[in-house]
Order: structure tokens, then C-alpha cells, then sequence
């Protein structure tokens, strides 16, 4: 044999060999909770347990601002890093989005117009009130991968890992709810070798208590459950591989709870959610569950927790058509009744809002064929949602909402989203938009879009490929501030066009007709957004459109294919900066190439 075919081979070898380990390496990394559970039993010593101390008020301590003052910024000195976390931080990701991308200040109005038109906004105000540094939003990346291979890590070394592991067998939930009692708090693993448990009472976990029910079925009584799972001021505990198939309200429901994971549970047909967490909490994960064919919405956090992960859970076909009822919640509404995910609604000043879901991780879900959104941010911040898959859901693919900032978006496929064409009458009247009539096929003609902001600020969505939904691709649908669109792929939207509305790729808009008196939302148009280095393709009617008054929004290095009417069109009437654009399309009202007091277009309102 040749000595050149000789070392081919060898090269070969090698890296067979070294793709062997890497393949090995991850799915160790991934292993589920079954495999840890079997290697706990086989090699354990029942002997060696130890105590959980944790009253809730510890929680409650050691939670929030204490964890948030912490974070000081250091990749390396976040404590218990997953080491094997497959999240490279790059050393791309360290460098300002700022100073990667060339882009100017996003603070760029005069002093005197800035402090009334933007500084003066509930959102502006909020985030001032919430201590959060615009400088802070510059390096997301980073944030994001520190925050999940923190959790994961120390969810890894402090609660996936018992000293001491014990099965049970019996044939209900009562009894499992007896057996975790008799641990007496103790740090343990509880195996579920049983195929099915009747489901007479709530399931109660236990601190310290992880419990592994390797795909037990819960068997629903004569009695509808107010909860099928309960964690209740608990942390170092979690549940993996339970069955759940309607019998209750809601699936599981948390309260109060930190230092959890729920991975790798079934749950359908609750008459409400899914899964529900209220309150305060932190460093919890989320993961790979299947939420699915649940009856008023999937998952929904509504509290002021902070520093976990949503992880590749499939959260699908869940019916409820208000905003939330989506099918992952971020809801920040106060709670009177902690019991209840249906707390009253209140309309207050957004900077009065200080209890909302921050830095959280939403990476690598599904979700799909909701009734409602996909993702929803009721005033939600510092949250990184990244590589999610969020496609044909009735409204919105995603929306951010209501005091929404600081968040990362980036490459989610946000796709056939805003349909609406499941809406009962009712669904439409809560949305304000019955009157509007219904087209041939029954559904709506006030179609979505893939990607909504309303009274936001300083968020940042990259690298998103926002394809073929039934409204716009991108719309800021009033009071969008200092938003940094880049990078995003936009193509194929405006499926709804019809004659009554036509939709855009990007759209900075000025809805200001309120549905109703509110004093939590300002109504003005979008002010100092950056949108640079997108391609918008396909039949949309403009590529991007500017609304009455929008003002110092820039736009920069964008390309614009194929839109049927205009690559780019303005009706502000004010000054925006245009520069470098390209199409193949001629634009109204706004130059492709270079800055321009823009000019009204006669006969259109937004």
C-alpha cells in the first residue's frame, strides 16, 4: 500500500475517532435524569444522605436582586459553570454590538427632544427605575450563554446529583406523597417503578426530593384535581418522566420555589395550563417537556423569577386565545391570589411594575399550533430567546409587550404565524377586531405578524429568519424605542393580504387608536430604532414601512427583493436616516440612499 493511502487512513482513523468522543461527550452531557437514576441505584450507598435546609424564606433571600447584584459580568466567575456546556462563549461575542456592527449612538435626538419624546416614555422610565444600564445590553451573547451554563451547572452539582436513591412501587399518589414524607428532608432520588398511579391527590414534592418517575402515568379519579403536581416553597428538588392526561386544573404548579428541575414530563389535557410557576424563584430549569392539548395555554411564568432556563421543551396545540393563554407566558400582572394563574388584570404605570420574569433563557423550544401566541412578554426584561422554533400559531409568533426591554431575540424560525383562523367570535371581540368582518375562508382579515413590539425599548433582535406569516414580518406596532433590528432574514410574509389590509417585511407603525382608556401604555410612534443589515424578500407591499411621525429611526446596508409595491415607504413627515439601502423596487416617500426629511404620501393613514 501506497504510503500517501496509508496516512489518508490514519487521518481518517482519527478523526473517527475524535467525532466518537465529541458525539460521546455530548449526549453524556445530555443524558436524562433515567440514566442518572440507574446509575444512583446501582452505585448509591443508602447510607450517605444529608440534610436540605431550606425554609422558603430562604429562598425568597437568596433569590433576585441578591443573585442579579452578583452577576458581575465574568464568564469565568459565574460559581458551579456547566464546564461541558456545548455554549461557546466566542471571542466574537465580547466585543460590543456597537462597535461589531458600526452603528451610531442609539440615543441620537437632541437633549431637549430626547427628554420629552423618549426619556419621558413609562418604558424609559421603567427601566430607569429597575437600575438597568443601556451599556449592560451590549454584549448578549456572552449574557445568555453565562446564564445557562450557570443553571444548568449548578442545577447539575446541587440537584440532578443525590447522595442517596430509593424506589417506590406502590400504586397511587397518595401512597408516593407518604414515601417522599418519610424522607424527612433528607437529599434523595425517588424511582417510580410502578406503570401507572392513581391519581387520588396532589402530587406534593418534597425539598431535597428529586423523583424520577421513568414514564409513570398518572390515572385520573372520579375528582377533578385542582393541581396534578404541587411545589410549594421548596428548592434542591425536581420531577422527570411523569405521565399527566387531564384529571386536574393544572399540570404542575410551583409557587415560590427555587433550585428545581421539571424535565422530561408529558402533560396534556389540563383544563387551564400546563405548567404554571407563581412567585419568586431562581436558578430552575424547565426542560424537555411535552406540554401539549392543554386547555387555556402551555407554560406560564408570571412573577418576578429570575435566572432560568426553557430548554427544548415541545409546547403544542394549546387552546386559550388571549394574550396570555399563549404558549410559552412571561407575565409580569401582580398576584393577589397565588393559587391562581387568573389573577385580576390591572392597568398600572409600567415603571410601577418592578415583579416581571429577568434573565431567563428560552433556547431550542417548540412551539407550535397554539390558539393564541407563541411567546409572550407581558413587561418581561433581560431575557435571551434564541434557536426556538415558533411556527403556524394563531396570533403573534412572538410578541413583546407592555414594558418589554433589554431582551434578545436571535435566531428563532418565526414562521406561518398570525393567521387567525381558529378565533371564535368572542376571541375576535376581545381583541377589538370583530367588527372588522371575516374573509371567505372564516378566518380574520387582521392578520399578525411574526414578530410583534409594543411600548418596548432597547431590545435587540438578530440573526432571526421571520418567513412566509400571515401579517408583517417585523412590527413595532407604536412606542418602539431604541430597538436594534440586525441581520434578520425576512421573507415571504404579507400571506394575508387582503382587500380590507396589506401587510410589510419591517414595519415601525403608530397605531394610536387605544382599544380602551389605559394609563399603562403610551401611544406615539417609534422613535430612534436602528434597522440595518437585513434582507426583507417576497411580496410584501413595502419592505419597510414608516408611520405617521415616526422620527430618527435609521435605516442602513438593508436589501429589499421582490416587494410588490415599494421597497421602502413613509408616511412620517419627519426626519429619518436612510443610507445604503438596496432593492430592486423604487420607495415612496423615503430615499433607498441617503438621509431626507421624508414626505407625507397623500391619501394614507397608518
Amino acid at each position: 500500500m501506497k504510503q500517501w493511502v496509508k496516512i489518508l487512513l490514519a487521518c481518517l482513523l482519527v478523526i473517527v475517532v475524535i467525532a466518537g468522543v465529541g458525539f460521546y461527550m455530548l449526549k453524556y452531557h445530555r443524558q436524562t435524569v433515567k440514566t442518572m437514576a440507574k446509575q444512583l441505584l446501582d452505585e448509591v450507598p443508602a447510607e450517605n444522605a444529608s440534610k436540605a435546609t431550606n425554609p422558603p424564606e430562604e429562598i425568597r433571600a437568596s433569590s433576585a436582586q441578591a443573585l442579579i447584584e452578583a452577576w458581575d459580568g465574568s464568564f469565568d466567575d459565574a460559581a458551579n459553570a456547566d464546564p461541558d456546556s456545548p455554549f461557546e462563549v466566542l471571542g466574537l461575542d465580547t466585543v460590543r454590538l456597537q462597535d461589531r456592527f458600526a452603528l451610531p449612538d442609539l440615543a441620537r435626538m437632541e437633549e431637549g427632544e430626547r427628554a420629552s419624546l423618549v426619556e419621558s416614555t413609562q418604558v424609559l422610565k421603567r427601566m430607569k427605575a429597575l437600575g438597568v444600564d443601556p451599556e449592560s445590553l451590549q454584549t448578549p451573547e456572552v449574557e445568555w450563554k453565562r446564564i445557562h451554563a450557570y443553571v444548568t451547572g449548578f442545577l447539575r452539582d446541587n440537584v440532578l446529583q443525590k447522595p442517596r436513591a430509593e424506589t417506590f412501587d406502590g400504586d397511587s399518589v397518595s401512597a408516593l406523597n407518604r414515601f417522599l414524607a418519610g424522607l424527612n428532608g433528607e437529599q434523595a432520588l425517588v424511582v417510580v417503578d410502578s406503570p401507572e398511579l392513581a391519581m387520588d391527590e396532589t402530587l406534593s414534592l418534597p425539598s431535597g426530593a428529586f423523583v424520577n418517575a421513568a414514564g409513570t402515568r398518572l390515572v385520573p379519579g372520579d375528582e377533578n384535581l385542582l393541581r396534578a403536581v404541587l411545589l410549594d416553597g421548596v428548592q434542591d428538588c425536581g420531577l422527570s418522566g411523569l405521565v399527566i392526561e387531564g384529571g386536574c386544573d393544572y399540570g404542575i404548579y410551583i409557587k415560590n420555589s427555587g433550585r428545581f428541575a421539571i424535565c422530561d414530563n408529558d402533560i396534556s389535557g389540563a383544563r387551564y395550563k400546563g405548567i404554571v410557576m407563581m412567585g419568586s424563584g431562581d436558578r430552575f430549569e424547565i426542560n424537555d417537556n411535552y406540554v401539549h392539548e392543554n386547555n387555556n395555554g402551555g407554560i406560564f411564568l408570571n412573577g418576578g423569577m429570575s435566572f432560568g432556563v426553557l430548554d427544548g421543551n415541545r409546547v403544542i396545540d394549546n387552546s386559550g386565545a388571549r394574550n396570555l393563554t399563549a404558549g410559552i407566558v412571561l407575565c409580569s400582572m401582580e398576584i393577589e391570589d397565588i393559587d391562581t394563574a387568573y389573577n385580576e388584570f390591572k392597568d398600572v404605570r409600567l415603571f410601577d411594575i418592578t415583579e416581571s420574569p429577568n434573565h431567563m433563557v428560552l433556547y431550542g423550544n417548540t412551539v407550535a399550533r397554539n390558539h393564541s401566541s407563541g411567546i409572550y412578554s407581558d413587561a418581561g426584561y433581560l431575557n435571551y430567546v434564541v434557536n426556538n422554533d415558533v411556527v403556524k400559531n394563531e396570533k403573534e409568533g412572538m410578541c413583546f409587550d407592555y414594558g418589554s426591554f433589554g431582551n434578545f431575540i436571535s435566531r428563532n424560525n418565526v414562521q406561518s404565524n398570525g393567521g387567525r383562523n381558529r378565533m371564535s367570535d368572542d376571541d375576535l371581540k376581545a381583541d377589538f377586531v370583530l367588527e372588522l368582518g371575516r374573509l371567505a375562508d372564516g378566518s380574520s382579515p387582521a392578520k399578525l405578524p411574526g414578530i410583534s413590539l409594543d411600548n418596548t425599548a432597547y431590545n435587540t433582535l438578530y440573526a432571526n429568519v421571520v418567513c412566509m406569516n400571515y401579517g408583517s414580518g417585523i412590527k413595532a406596532v407604536r412606542s418602539a424605542y431604541r430597538n436594534l433590528l440586525l441581520c434578520n432574514q425576512v421573507s415571504d410574509n404579507n400571506l394575508g393580504a387582503s382587500e380590507a389590509f396589506h401587510f410589510f417585511g419591517i414595519e415601525l407603525s403608530a397605531d394610536m387608536n387605544a382599544d380602551e382608556q389605559v394609563v399603562g401604555l403610551n401611544f406615539t410612534p417609534c422613535y430612534e430604532n436602528i434597522v440595518a443589515r437585513n434582507v426583507v424578500s417576497g411580496g410584501h407591499y413595502a419592505g419597510v414601512f414608516l408611520g405617521k411621525d415616526s422620527y430618527i429611526n435609521d435605516f442602513f446596508d438593508n436589501l429589499f427583493m421582490g416587494c410588490t409595491n415599494w421597497s421602502m415607504e413613509s408616511i412620517s413627515g419627519k426626519f429619518n436616516s436612510s443610507v445604503n439601502n438596496m432593492s430592486n423596487v423604487s420607495s415612496r416617500g423615503i430615499s433607498l440612499t441617503s438621509a431626507m426629511l421624508a414626505v407625507p404620501v397623500a391619501g394614507r393613514a397608518d
